[in-house]
């Protein structure tokens, strides 16, 4: 696997423009392209990838991205099967894309292909871009409108496959304030140009720019469960609005994700219905640490695992429900088994962390979208213990 020290010697730059063009301006280099010289192995690689976000004068945040990718194989077409994650109360819009033979034919998706799946809380845009073979260039853009603008999502630099340039832009209007991290970027010696962003009688805007060149793909490899983890990425957190006359705080730190954590989740870690079943199954128990374990047991062998259910989903099963059903995700189950310590007056929390499969957390990034498992943390006379039923 290549070191992510490697990565660390390529440009930073600030103050650029972009090097993408405008959308179907493909170049006969572009086309006629058969290889990838620093990666002769690849099926595919990335032309260019660049985004821009701004604030609109909605206040909504919108991102604007455009990614153009050359096949070189028959394995290199799957990245014409495009998909979009997006949360249900976004908007994705504009989707263009079209894919273009060495040949000089040129096919363009039908908008009546695209199609929309996902789950409640997340969707996802999805379509194939039409005409692809080997040797093949093909694009697509698209604009996501957000009303949640302190929630910016990371900008990743890197894929699976080799990257020629990727760039990201933030459009700043006055008064905002902002912070950006990076897992492998020095930002300390960062500049900005000030600039018009709508029309020359608009405020002014500061609009910052990082880019990369030549960035290896990060393939995945034996014992790697997620390769997003060594993907070169930038973080951002909208922090204030302050004007003459209004204050806004945007910024999230670690405590407010926990009460915001603690309550979405209240109605289920303080039901009472729940008493009864804690003086059955402790009954015979005669310290706290074996009531905690008869209800830690009683959890992990009666009620039965269903299908995986996120840990904040609105449908989440109440304890009661899982009790009456015998049934629960493991996100469910482990609320139960906090709730019965509790009602046996056992100190239990809920611990959040992230399967292996979901990628490593960064502190950079103050989200609970990080976080796809629920577990339990129990103190028992000044010990605490971590279980999972």
């Amino acid at each position: 696997m290549y070191r992510l020290s490697a990565i660390l010697v390529l440009c930073l730059a600030l103050n650029t423009h972009a090097q993408q063009k405008d959308f179907g301006d493909i170049s006969m280099n572009e086309l006629v392209a058969t290889f990838l010289p620093q990666d002769t192995s690849a099926n595919a690689y990335v032309i260019f990838d660049v985004g821009a976000m701004f604030i609109n004068p909605d206040y909504e945040l919108e991102m604007e991205r455009h990614i153009r990718i050359k096949i070189l194989s028959e394995e290199g077409k799957s990245w014409a099967d495009v998909s979009i994650p997006f949360y249900h109360k976004d908007l994705i819009s504009n989707i263009e894309a079209a894919s273009y033979t060495p040949e000089g034919e040129e096919f363009e998706l039908d908008p009546d292909n695209i199609y929309e799946e996902g789950s409640k809380n997340w969707r996802k845009k999805v379509f194939a871009i039409p005409g692809v073979e080997t040797g093949s260039v093909i694009e697509y853009k698209y604009r996501l409108t957000s009303k949640y603008i302190g929630a910016l999502e990371p900008w990743f630099f890197q894929s699976s496959i080799f990257t020629k340039y990727s760039a990201v832009s933030f459009y700043l209007p006055k008064y905002f304030t902002f912070t950006a991290n990076s897992n492998v970027i020095n930002l300390k010696n960062s500049k900005a140009k000030v600039l018009n962003r709508y029309n020359p009688q608009d405020t002014k805007h500061t609009r910052y720019t990082w880019e990369m060149n030549d960035l290896p793909a990060i393939r995945k490899e034996p014992f790697m469960y997620n390769q997003q983890d060594y993907y070169a990425k930038l973080f951002f957190q909208i922090q204030t609005y302050k004007s003459p006359y209004t204050f806004l705080n945007f910024a999230k730190t670690w405590k407010d994700v926990t009460k915001q954590i603690i309550k979405s989740l209240r109605s289920k870690l303080d039901d009472e219905d729940t008493r009864e079943t804690v003086e059955k199954v402790t009954a015979n128990a005669a310290t706290d640490l074996e009531k905690a374990r008869a209800l830690y047991f009683f959890v992990l062998r009666d009620i039965h695992i269903k299908d995986y259910v996120h840990w904040n989903a609105s449908k989440l099963l109440s304890p009661m429900e899982v009790l009456e059903k015998k049934e629960g995700s493991r996100n469910e189950k482990n609320l139960l088994l906090i709730n019965l310590l509790r009602r046996a007056g056992i100190t239990a929390d809920p611990f959040l962390i992230s399967s292996r499969s979901h990628g490593r957390p960064s502190g950079n990034w103050i989200s609970t979208q990080q976080f796809d498992y629920l577990i339990v943390a129990t103190t028992i006379k000044g010990k605490l213990y971590y279980l999972d039923s």
